[in-house]
C-alpha cells in the first residue's frame, strides 16, 4: 500500500541507515534527492525500493519529495536530519555521579533521562579466549572483545518507569558529555541486563541496566 513515509535521523550519526518501501504494482517515479540519500528501485525485490541515508553528509536538513501520484494525490518521502544537540535541553548536573543518557528509538523519537545512580564499574569480555601451547606451556593468544561497562541502579517513580524502560528497545544511545556540553558519546546498552520491575511497592521501582563504553584495545600474543 502506497503511503507517505517520514524518516528522522541525527546529523552526527555515523554509518548508513537502510529502509525498504513497498509499493506493489503501483507506478512510481523515484525523485532526485540530495547526496547522502540513495533510492534504489526493485530492491530487495520487485515491488520494493530501498532508501539509504548517510546523515553525516547531509548536515541539518528537511525536505519532502513526491514518489507517486495516484488519483490526483501525491505521496511523499519526508526526510528530517537534525542535530542531536537541538533535540535536548542542556542539563547541568549537580554532581559527576550522574549519567544523562539520551536514546533514539526505532520510531524516530528522542528521549533522555538524567540518572542519579549508584555507580558500579566493571569489564565485560565478549568472544572466546584463544589459547596456544608452546613447550607444554599454555598461553593466551586472544581474549576476545573487551569493553568497560557501567551498571546503573536507581529508583524510578511509577509514572516514569515505562518511559525509561524504552531504553531496552531503542537502537541508538548517547551519553551526555559534561566537557563538551553535548550528547556526543555513543554507548551500547546491554539489553539482557534490564531489571525493569523489582520489588517496586506503590510509588517507586528498582531499575537497573548496564551499558558498554568504547571498546578497549588489549595486547594479544
Amino acid at each position: 500500500m502506497i503511503t507517505n513515509k517520514r524518516y528522522l535521523t541525527i546529523a552526527e550519526l555515523a554509518g548508513t541507515l537502510t529502509y525498504y518501501v513497498y509499493y506493489g504494482s503501483a507506478t512510481i517515479t523515484l525523485p532526485t534527492v540530495p547526496s547522502g540519500i540513495t533510492l534504489t528501485d526493485a530492491t530487495p525485490s520487485a515491488g520494493f525500493f530501498r532508501v539509504q541515508i548517510t546523515s553525516t553528509t547531509l548536515g541539518v536538513f528537511s525536505n519532502s519529495y513526491t514518489y507517486a501520484t495516484i488519483d490526483g494525490v501525491d505521496y511523499k518521502l519526508y526526510f528530517d536530519v537534525v542535530s542531536i544537540d537541538t533535540r535536548f535541553k542542556i542539563v547541568s548536573t549537580c554532581c559527576t555521579d550522574n549519567r544523562n543518557i539520551a536514546w533514539f528509538n526505532r520510531y524516530g523519537g528522542f528521549q533522555n533521562w538524567n540518572f542519579t545512580r549508584k555507580r558500579t564499574e566493571g569489564i565485560n569480555i565478549e568472544g572466546d579466549e584463544g589459547v596456544f601451547e608452546s613447550d607444554l606451556i599454555l598461553t593466551t593468544s586472544d581474549i576476545g572483545k573487551v569493553y568497560p561497562v557501567e551498571s546503573i541502579d536507581v529508583l524510578i517513580g511509577k509514572a516514569h518507569i515505562d518511559v525509561v524502560s524504552k531504553l531496552k528497545i531503542s537502537i541508538r544511545h548517547y551519553l551526555y558529555n559534561d566537557e563538551t556540553g553535548a550528547f556526543d558519546t555513543q554507548i551500547k546498552v546491554v539489553r539482557e541486563s534490564f531489571d525493569k520491575y523489582n520489588n517496586g511497592g506503590n510509588r517507586y521501582f528498582d531499575f537497573g541496566f548496564q551499558y558498554y563504553k568504547e571498546r578497549l584495545n588489549v595486547q594479544c600474543a
